[in-house]
């Protein structure tokens, strides 16, 4: 980025002389496949790109705003700040939102430069690619980042604080105490997606042969080299490759084929394919059904609301909550960005509007309540702020000139729908 040329100024150093020639996942660590597992190589398999894309969308297509305590209540603030909504000149907010949860699933850490106005307020965020960024503490035992910029040149960048003017923000996933990053997921991982890699291209490789894994052509007595080669390339030709399966072959001079094969099943194939599948979604934490494995029952839940409120609960909340604390980091004291998660956890309209009467009916609840919950404005001339009071509960200072009447379920979902 730009600011990080102009902000901060090039190490006399390279962060190999701290952390040596740095990690793997540049081109991808070893693996007992005999694959190569980086973050580019992981998402080649669909259910690491299912799993991110699931996590990452949800995440980035949420409301998210910036909020303050006022007594219990908490309300939004006034004047929201601009970066929440237009992040920078190259990303939207979902866009935005999304790099920094992909790069927290993939690298285990998110990394975003903050760019300040004359105020000292920031006014421009931008994820940055974490395989760019290297944390260390220099001498002064101050946390800074070296960030390679796209040209090859390598800055130093102070870590975001509201004394800064520019800096980078970090976010941190899961890590071991002490740590000063985050562990990625793909790396702990890299023997499973390794193996998941390997079954893919098996697979591949078997069905683009026309389904023979291979064979060899027998002949009595010897054989040049020239007629070897010719043979060969002649039964390629129109055996190899999935159009060209099962056609009828033809072999002279007495020459044979012997298959030399191994049942796929045999082999295991596809119930190792599926086991990678759900071993995936075991890392992401993800429901099975949610990227397409509905094979087996589902323990999170019966039912879309129930699976969707786990799916919130256990995987989504925990990187919702990493993301809105560093990002509250951004806003004066005592303000906060918080993401609406109502949406995920709403249930069917039925089960709404049930819940709604309860409320509606013991007195918790106003109609204006209601419709805010389902996004319409109150009803005008304040015709949906009274609370209703069961007789059998009123208080004993009761009110004389607001006496409580019982519910009226007839007029009550008229009023929630607006119709007075």
């Amino acid at each position: 980025m730009s600011l990080l040329r102009s902000l901060f100024e090039s190490r006399s150093i390279s962060f190999q002389d701290v952390w040596g020639t740095g990690g793997p996942w540049v081109s991808g660590g070893p693996t007992h496949a005999g694959v190569p597992v980086g973050q580019d190589q992981a998402l080649r398999l669909v259910a690491v790109n299912a799993c991110v894309s699931l996590i990452s969308e949800s995440g980035a297509g949420l409301p998210l705003g910036a909020f303050v305590h006022d007594a219990e209540v908490r309300r939004p603030v006034p004047n929201q700040p601009g970066w929440l909504d237009a992040p920078n000149d190259e990303d939207t907010r979902f866009e935005f939102i999304d790099a920094v949860f992909t790069s927290l699933l993939m690298d285990g850490n998110a990394y975003v430069e903050v760019q300040v106005d004359g105020m000292g307020e920031p006014q421009v965020v931008a994820a940055l690619d974490p395989r760019s960024v290297v944390p260390f503490r220099g001498p002064d035992r101050v946390k800074v980042f070296e960030v390679t910029l796209e040209s090859g040149v390598r800055v130093v960048a102070p870590a975001w604080s509201r004394r800064s003017t520019g800096g980078v923000l970090h976010i941190k996933g899961h890590r071991q105490p002490g740590a000063l990053k985050g562990a990625s997921p793909i790396e702990r991982a890299r023997q499973a997606i390794g193996l998941g890699l390997v079954t893919e291209e098996f697979g591949a490789r078997f069905f683009g042969q026309g389904s023979h894994a291979g064979g060899v052509i027998e002949v009595d007595g010897p054989l040049n080299p020239d007629v070897v080669d010719r043979l060969k390339a002649g039964w390629e030709q129109h055996h190899s490759g999935p159009g060209k399966a099962h056609r009828p072959g033809v072999l002279t001079d007495g020459a044979k084929w012997k298959q030399m094969t191994i049942d796929p099943e045999h082999a295991q194939f596809l119930e190792t394919r599926k086991f990678q599948v759900s071993e995936i979604a075991r890392l992401f934490r993800v429901p099975p059904h949610m990227i397409g494995d509905v094979e087996k029952s589902t323990s999170w839940g019966t039912g879309i609301e129930q699976q969707g409120i786990g799916f919130v609960t256990y995987t989504l909340r925990s990187h919702l909550e990493r993301v809105e604390q560093r990002l509250s980091q951004l806003l004066p004291p005592g303000e906060f960005v918080k993401f609406n998660v109502n949406g995920l956890l709403r249930g069917d309209a039925k089960t709404r509007f049930e819940a709604y009467a309860v409320g509606r009916q013991w007195g918790w609840l106003n109609v204006d309540d209601i419709r805010r919950m389902e996004d319409q404005p109150p009803l005008p001339n304040g015709a949906g702020a009274q609370y209703l009071v069961p007789l059998n509960m009123e208080p004993a200072a009761t009110r004389a000139t607001d006496p409580p009447r019982l519910f009226d379920p007839d007029a009550d979902l008229a009023l929630v729908a607006g119709d007075t």
